[in-house]
């Protein structure tokens, strides 16, 4: 069972837990790493690409500054926070959440539960 996954997906997680058992990846030193040095690090890693490490990163790292650029509900309520006429691209989006720093991480979880309440209607 592939849970929706495409092969090619389901070869990627199976080479990445393969590679964390064998320490080829190591997660202790890499949790050690600056957030620049551990991105670029991961984006070796052939179907890690820049959303899924940022998530990786703000989720499971709870890294404190991480600004997931390319996340569409988080480019949406940006847009309505900042009153904009069109969903913004990754390099506004990082332009208008430049005074964020270095709390991005929390900026982006506040705008998710906005937009989970507003869902709801809480």
């Amino acid at each position: 069972a592939t849970c929706g996954l495409t092969a090619l997906k389901v070869t990627y997680m199976k080479n990445f837990a393969r590679d964390i058992q064998s320490q080829a990846l190591n997660l202790a030193q890499l949790e050690e790493l600056p957030d620049p040095q551990l991105l670029k690090r991961l984006k070796q890693v052939k179907g890690l690409g820049q959303w899924t490490i940022e998530m990786f990163m703000l989720l499971c790292l709870c890294r404190p500054d991480i600004l997931p650029g390319d996340d569409f509900l988080l480019k949406k309520e940006v847009k309505g926070l900042f009153g904009l006429e069109k969903i913004p691209k990754r390099g506004e989006l990082i332009k208008l959440t430049e005074k964020w720093r270095p709390w991005r991480s929390l900026a982006v979880w506040y705008l998710w539960q906005n937009s989970a309440a507003e869902e709801t209607g809480r």
